[in-house]
């Protein structure tokens, strides 16, 4: 089983976010094909599983997490954190697979298996 850590802060942020609907929703973590250096990471909120979704061991997190069955190599061991300014609030990804990052930070590259 995949496992990923989620920061105290970054749960909070998307506990309150989970909150704001009045469902219960599940965070879907994943990744697709995008930006300079190749993929770029998706979170969204979902009320059911996706066909290709698998639950992760999410230890200490105070929600369920899925992710996409493609993207476990991409992601396991991911890191989960949320770095706050005076004009936003942003999950920041720590990924010990990425061997690069673009220069703006938003996509990553890894090493083909």
């Amino acid at each position: 089983m995949v496992k990923i850590s989620i920061s105290s802060k970054a749960q909070k942020y998307i506990k309150k976010w989970i909150n704001h609907s009045a469902k219960s929703l599940i965070l879907r973590l994943g990744t697709k094909k995008s930006g300079c250096s190749g993929f770029s990471y998706f979170t969204e909120l979902v009320e059911l599983p996706k066909k290709n979704d698998v639950q992760i061991d999410s230890g200490q997190i105070l929600f369920p997490v899925i992710m996409d069955k493609n993207s476990i190599h991409l992601l396991s061991n991911l890191s989960i954190d949320l770095v706050e300014n005076n004009i936003e609030k942003k999950l920041v990804y720590l990924n010990p697979n990425a061997t690069a990052k673009c220069g703006c930070g938003e996509s990553f590259t890894v090493i083909k298996i």
